[in-house]
């Protein structure tokens, strides 16, 4: 079967996005991040602790988080191991468990669950 230009072009067109946001999403999460990164850094922390996540990084970093976000909505903790926060790969499209700390020790996850498979709940914008 011949693979025809159009398609070829369309494909190219995608992996330039993110994978797992649709053309509308990902037009929409690029407005988002332009938007998040007019505001501090401590904003920025403020919305992410509102939701339950991660607040490392820069400020492009926080904004990138931010960003997703809000277009996806807020990423859940491991079903697998119950207190890793999830990260998303914005490039591959899956999610991974890095695993967190109790106490003193480290509890080690790296359970990897793919796009269908995580429930993100509604971003709350404080």
């Amino acid at each position: 079967m011949e693979v025809k230009p159009k398609k070829v072009k369309k494909l190219k067109k995608l992996k330039k996005s993110f994978m797992g946001y649709t053309e509308e999403q990902y037009e929409k999460y690029k407005e988002y991040f332009n938007e998040y990164m007019g505001k501090t850094a401590d904003v920025l922390k403020g919305i992410l602790a509102a939701n339950g996540q991660s607040r490392s990084g820069n400020k492009t970093d926080l904004a990138d988080k931010c960003a997703d976000g809000k277009v996806l909505g807020r990423i859940p903790q491991c079903e697998s191991c119950g207190g890793g926060r999830l990260r998303f790969d914005m490039k591959t499209g899956i999610y991974k468990c890095p695993g967190y700390m109790e106490d003193d020790d480290f509890v080690n996850c790296n359970k990897v669950y793919m796009m269908d498979q995580v429930q993100r709940a509604e971003w709350i914008e404080p």
